[in-house]
């Protein structure tokens, strides 16, 4: 890998990168041990790290994938040997090609992290597994079980965490199966409310160790649909690092297609494009706003997850406001703090939400948001102490509360210095690790 594309990574540091099994098949062929060029962590009195797995159904950019990479960057790996698989076989793209796309398999790699395949056939851009394809072709189940039980065997698994539908079932089973405690991650239950999925999600959520998530309102809502009452459920916010900017400021403006007109404020969103993070909303919202502070852009980023139909339609409607030389969308591959550097003002207008990244991100680098009063936002966002609420899906509210920040440099700064305060009390991949390496250890010795 280039210095120059290592660089650009995101959370890159200097490091050496792995080369891991492209697939379960290599793996056992090639007999590797269970560390994988990875030195084995140091022995605390005479006893091996406890060793956990977390299992996901893709690895592309997105809360739960980051949430285990900040994991993987902040555990303690004197005491916990952490390792990550992955049900679907990797694309066989480039560097370059696997970064365009979203993957996080570079970002893993520079973290000396090992990812392991299963080898499952990808089900779309996004490299979704499709839980409905899989059970339809049980044997594809059926193999990704018998590929797990087998894996947390001979490695010899204490615990797994298991995240995404295809790989919460499969996970559960395979844990169960092979007597070891899984705990699920889940932000929140829609996946599971179709006719389809009732049954197997309450199998999954029912016959797993406990439940992990990250704010109040949704361990109340996930709390409320299982049918099993007795699982426990933990409120663990994810921790995130204060994102770092490895490219000049005028660089990333080149690159985003963005004026170089420094009195040019720019208001942004980062998200996955995809609808319930209400990017349509803020694309009305853009246009109200840009009739009133005219020396104003908007960025959009985030890669769309196989939504293609939905970016297309939001291009084609900022086409129509004629707007569409001042709001952006565009996936980008790099180090996130690369964009954060030119954002004024934050705008996160979901629809829907648990405790979203970017959210903690804005108050990691201490920048002003607009936000939508949904899931957990309300539970780390107080309005006009470190931050503005607004209704969901409304877009004059949320142009009103744009305006207003853009106008008043003094409230920008009051209400970005205190988010950055809460994030470095509450919100540090370090809080969050050792709460979970609290809940790993406490659930092996359970067994």
């Amino acid at each position: 890998m280039s210095t120059a594309l290592a660089s650009a990574l995101p959370y890159s540091r200097a490091r050496t990168v792995m080369n891991p099994p492209s697939s379960m098949d290599e793996l056992e062929l090639n007999s590797l041990g269970p560390d994988h060029n990875v030195q084995e962590p140091d022995r605390l009195d005479g006893s091996r790290p406890l060793r956990v797995l977390s299992v996901m159904n893709k690895l592309y950019w997105g809360g739960h994938e980051r949430r285990v990479l900040q994991f993987a960057e902040a555990v303690d790996r004197s005491r916990f040997d952490h390792r990550v698989l992955i049900v679907t076989a990797p694309e066989q793209e480039t560097e370059q090609q696997e970064m365009a796309s979203g993957s996080m398999r570079q970002a893993f790699a520079l973290a000396r992290h090992p990812v392991v395949d299963l080898g499952e056939r990808a089900d779309g851009k996004a490299g979704r597994v499709g839980f409905g394809r899989a059970v339809r072709a049980s044997s594809s189940m059926i193999r990704i079980i018998r590929k797990l039980v087998r894996y947390i065997r001979e490695h010899e698994i204490d615990v797994i965490d298991v995240h995404h539908t295809t790989a919460i079932v499969a996970g559960v089973i395979a844990a169960r199966l092979a007597g070891v405690p899984v705990f699920i991650s889940a932000y929140h239950v829609e996946p599971w409310k179709p006719v389809a999925m009732r049954l197997p999600g309450q199998l999954a959520f029912g016959l797993s160790s406990a439940i992990v998530t990250d704010s109040q309102v949704r361990a109340d809502d996930i709390r409320s649909w299982m049918k099993t009452k007795d699982v426990p459920i933990h409120v663990v916010p994810t921790g995130v690092p204060v994102p770092v900017p490895t490219r000049s400021a005028a660089e990333v403006r080149r690159e985003l297609g963005l004026p170089e007109d420094p009195r040019l404020k720019i208001v942004g969103q980062i998200s996955g494009l995809i609808p319930f993070k209400g990017h349509d909303v803020l694309v009305e919202a853009a246009a109200q706003v840009l009739a009133q502070e005219p020396n104003t852009a908007f960025v959009c980023i985030g890669f769309n997850r196989g939504h293609d139909a939905y970016e297309a339609k939001l291009r084609a409607r900022v086409t129509e406001l004629g707007i569409a030389d001042r709001v952006i969308f565009k996936g980008y591959p790099g180090e996130i703090g690369d964009v954060w550097q030119l954002i004024d003002v934050f705008a996160h207008p979901s629809k829907f939400d648990s405790l979203p990244l970017s959210v903690l991100e804005a108050m990691a680098v201490g920048k002003p948001g607009v936000m939508s009063a949904v899931g957990g936002i309300p539970e780390v966002i107080t309005d006009d102490v470190n931050g503005l609420l607004v209704p969901p899906g409304e877009p004059g509210p949320l142009a009103e509360g744009i305006v207003k920040l853009l106008r008043d440099p003094q409230l920008r700064n009051r209400l970005g210095s205190a988010a950055r305060d809460a994030h470095r009390a509450k919100f540090t991949p370090q809080a969050m690790a050792r709460s979970l390496e609290g809940l790993y250890a406490s659930l092996a010795a359970a067994k």
